[in-house]
Formats: C-alpha cells, sequence, structure tokens
C-alpha cells in the first residue's frame, strides 16, 4: 500500500484512487485479501434474504471484484463502484471473459453528484472502505440515500483499539467500531442491528501473534 495510507491528513478520493491503483496488479494475488472477502460473504449470507430474481446490490469500494462477482449468483443486479480506475478494469476485464451480465462497474466517488448509480438498493456492501474515506460521514449519508426502506447496509471496518481516529498507525482515518456505531445512528433514517466480531486474519504464518481483525456493522433502512 502506498504512503496515502500513512499520511497525518486524510486523503482526498483522488489519492485514495491513485494508491489503490498501484496495488490492482497484485490484489488477487494476496492470500488476506482472497479470505477476507469469503468470510465477509458469509455474513452476507446470514444477515441478508437475497432474492436472485429481485434484489439490486450497491457495491462500495469493490476493488477487483472478488466480492462483486459472487454477488452476482445472489442478486438480480449488482453495481459496482471504486475510486481506482485499475482495480475497476479488473471487474471489467473477469466480466468480459464470464457469462455475468448483471453489474454494471463505475470509477468514481459514490458522494459525487455525478456518481450513476443511484438507487435504490435492498443491499450497500463495504468490505473494509469507511477506514479510507475522506469523509466518512458523507459516504455514509450518499449510501443511506441509495437504500430502499427496508434494506440494509453491511460494513465492515478495520478494528483498532482507540476511539480517536489518528491513534491508529497504520490507519489515519480508522475509527473505533462503537465510533462507527454512533455515526451511523446519527445519518436519518438508519438503524443499527448488530455490531461485533466480523473477520478475523492470521496472514503471517511466521509471526503467528500477528492478527488482522475487522468489526462488522449491520444497518436498516426504517424510513427516508
Amino acid at each position: 500500500m502506498g504512503n496515502a495510507h500513512f499520511s497525518k491528513e486524510p486523503p482526498t478520493a483522488d489519492d485514495v484512487g491513485k494508491e489503490w491503483d498501484e496495488s490492482a496488479k497484485m490484489w488477487d494475488k494476496m492470500w488476506a485479501v482472497r479470505a477476507f472477502n469469503r468470510s465477509f460473504l458469509k455474513h452476507i449470507d446470514n444477515y441478508c434474504n437475497l432474492d436472485r430474481s429481485s434484489s439490486k446490490c450497491l457495491e462500495v469500494g469493490a476493488g477487483s471484484g472478488l466480492l462483486t462477482l459472487p454477488l452476482s449468483t445472489k442478486c438480480a443486479q449488482v453495481d459496482a463502484c471504486d475510486v481506482s480506475s485499475e482495480m475497476v478494469a479488473l471487474i471489467d476485464r473477469k466480466l468480459a471473459e464470464s457469462s455475468v451480465t448483471n453489474v454494471k462497474t463505475s470509477v468514481g466517488d459514490i458522494t459525487s453528484n455525478d456518481n450513476q448509480f443511484k438507487g435504490p438498493y435492498d443491499l450497500i456492501v463495504t468490505g473494509s472502505v469507511l477506514t479510507f474515506c475522506p469523509d466518512m460521514v458523507a459516504t455514509l449519508d450518499a449510501m443511506s440515500k441509495r437504500l430502499d426502506v427496508g434494506g440494509k447496509m453491511l460494513h465492515m471496518i478495520f478494528k483498532t483499539s482507540k476511539r480517536h481516529p489518528k491513534e491508529t498507525k497504520y490507519f489515519p482515518n480508522g475509527i473505533h467500531p462503537d465510533q462507527l456505531a454512533e455515526i451511523v445512528t446519527s445519518i436519518p433514517g438508519l438503524k443499527v442491528e448488530y455490531t461485533g466480531d466480523g473477520v478475523e486474519l492470521k496472514p503471517l504464518w511466521w509471526f503467528p501473534f500477528f492478527k488482522m481483525k475487522w468489526q462488522l456493522l449491520v444497518a436498516s433502512k426504517v424510513d427516508n
């Protein structure tokens, strides 16, 4: 990952996109990335009653499509966006090589007025994405406006030990999971249904005490 992830000031959406462009070539080869998405998909299955014939899903920060393509087998329509053009190019390549026809992709920030994905959606997911958003509240609000009443959001947030965002070295825009729940609750129309353990990985076999933990937050849209 590039230096923008370690900077003292939150990066812009363009900065984040350029940093993830650099990671795109190796992304699918990383064991931890594949394991994370497999675990996240299990949580989606547990908390969502998706209908292959009617459910619409928005994936924000879709990366290389490791979650996007499995979601396409569970939903009628999957819209996938990412600020990294190289990541979206990987998804497009996979779509071209497969028979999947119910996925649309877009490069850009979900908070932008010209973002083509307007919804409403039955499900919106982010996998370890909110940590890198320059404006987390604006991002959550933009997603809430696209979520249909009765729909659900699932967010996986990198778990830090502090409540203050900049007290974590590697994720300067990261937050404590309890703080994320407070932010989500402050968004009109959203209700937190669950916050708890999400994914735990030990990717470094030669360093068995090292763990990467993500907290899962599930929210529903109760009204507009």
